[in-house]
């Protein structure tokens, strides 16, 4: 399913982040800890995720936290 948010439609219930850089992420406290901890600002970041039964990583380029 779908929803909008600032005008863009966002898939629900898609991908699971199961991994940031080789480590692996049990839940969202993880995923911040590692980020905070390990990460900065403009720094390209590897996640591995679940989509529709396969694993794929993806390379994605962090922002800035608000």
């Amino acid at each position: 399913s779908q929803i909008q948010v600032a005008g863009n439609n966002i898939a629900v219930g898609g991908d699971i982040i199961i991994t940031i850089n080789g480590t692996r992420i049990m839940n969202i406290d993880d995923l911040s800890c590692y980020l905070e901890e390990n990460t900065v600002s403009g720094e390209t970041v590897n996640l591995g995720i679940e989509r529709n039964g396969a694993t794929l990583t993806l390379a994605v380029k962090l922002g800035k936290r608000g």
